[in-house]
């Protein structure tokens, strides 16, 4: 939300618009970071229901992804990226604001999850990110979630280059119809919505 928030402000120009979005975004991030990181290591996970089959993590948006097929926890890919982007947008309008200790702060907060996601999510063999199971096992399920710490720019050049030939390769993520939900080389690839 605070990354939509800052483009709209980048087309307004609004400072009104960004004070009064302020402490519901605040409010949001905080929420998040205090209540959806389970094991406390600094990464957000979704609410996931294993036992319903329909629908796995529909907060994620991907229902009944083969990415949720595991009866674990997992430290999530997407939503910690969205906390990196959230808060150094959130940061970025503080600075707007002339509020330099607070942008410090949500500066702080985005640069730990980047720094985790590098560390914690990141599969040197495959090239791309991948979720964590609460066990410390990286899943190796490859979806578009895989690729968006290059959004928030959180992956170096270097990674970068190593996720396009994986997201371009059309045994993989490139399918006839780009982008697929989920690798064609994933036993449970079908033409289900997955």
């Amino acid at each position: 939300m605070s990354f939509g928030v800052l483009e709209i402000y980048k087309v307004s120009k609004d400072k009104d618009f960004l004070k009064a979005c302020l402490p519901y975004l605040e409010n949001y991030l905080t929420y998040d970071i205090n209540n959806r990181d389970r094991n406390k290591n600094g990464l957000l996970e979704w609410k996931t229901e294993p036992d319903y089959e329909e629908c796995k993590c529909g907060e994620s948006g991907q229902d009944n992804s083969p990415r949720f097929d595991f009866d674990i926890e997992m430290d999530c890919i997407d939503f910690s990226t969205y906390l990196a982007l959230d808060t150094k947008a959130l940061s970025d309008i503080y600075e707007i604001l002339g509020d330099n200790k607070m942008k410090q702060k949500w500066l702080d907060i985005s640069n730990k999850t980047a720094s985790l996601i590098n560390k914690l999510l990141w599969s040197e063999e495959d090239g791309v990110y991948y979720d964590r199971l609460f066990n410390g096992e990286l899943t190796h399920v490859l979806t578009p979630a895989s690729f968006f710490p290059m959004l928030a720019k959180i992956s170096t050049e270097e990674q970068a280059k190593r996720m396009v030939e994986v997201l371009t390769n059309k045994n993989k993520l490139w399918s006839k119809v780009p982008i697929a939900s989920i690798s064609q080389e994933d036993p449970r690839f079908s033409n289900d919505m997955w």
